[in-house]
């Protein structure tokens, strides 16, 4: 886990390094991740981004669970924690005045801790995978600085032995500068 937030700190400070830049934005919101289980969690995200000559861009996220993911079986619970930071290279497409489309290729650092209870003991264990991701953010302008965004982003990470594919889907904020 520490690795995780030093990973998450030297992100974020590299792309926040290129702000004085114009057309850098910064944003955040919340997501529902698919973990594959009965129960989504819910994560908190925060993004930096710059986009170079109106078009091709670069951002990076970082997402945190702060509702865990949950499957049940019979007496046995199982909870998931994620914690995942992502760089994407990104192309934006203006559909209208309002409307941007912006499709994202890159790679992510996926962790997940798990729990397993039955109600009397529990144990624990996580793994962490770096594998390509990919998205679609689509952005409404609510004036020239800033955005409200849906974004659409599926992870594929190899953990605990196995290939997954996680999907987020989230909504948010943006600022311009």
């Amino acid at each position: 886990m520490k690795k995780t937030m030093i990973k998450a700190i030297v992100l974020l400070s590299i792309l926040s390094s290129m702000s004085m830049a114009e057309s850098m934005y910064f944003g955040g919101g919340i997501s529902n991740e698919d973990l594959d289980v009965d129960d989504n969690g819910i994560g908190l995200e925060v993004m930096v981004g710059k986009v170079f000559n109106n078009n091709f861009g670069i951002e990076g996220r970082v997402s945190k669970t702060i509702t865990e993911a949950e499957e049940k079986a019979g007496n046995l619970t199982a909870k998931g924690d994620a914690t995942v930071l992502s760089i994407f290279a990104t192309y934006s497409h203006k559909l209208s005045p309002e409307f941007t489309i912006m499709p994202k290729i890159g790679f992510s650092n996926f962790s997940l801790d798990v729990t397993v209870s039955n109600g009397i003991n529990s144990t624990s264990n996580d793994d962490s995978s770096s594998d390509i991701a990919f998205g679609i953010d689509l952005k409404y302008q609510l004036n020239f600085n800033s955005n409200l965004y849906a974004s659409f982003t599926k992870y594929q990470p190899k953990l605990f032995g196995e290939n997954d594919k996680f999907t987020y889907l989230s909504a948010g904020y943006q600022q311009n500068f």
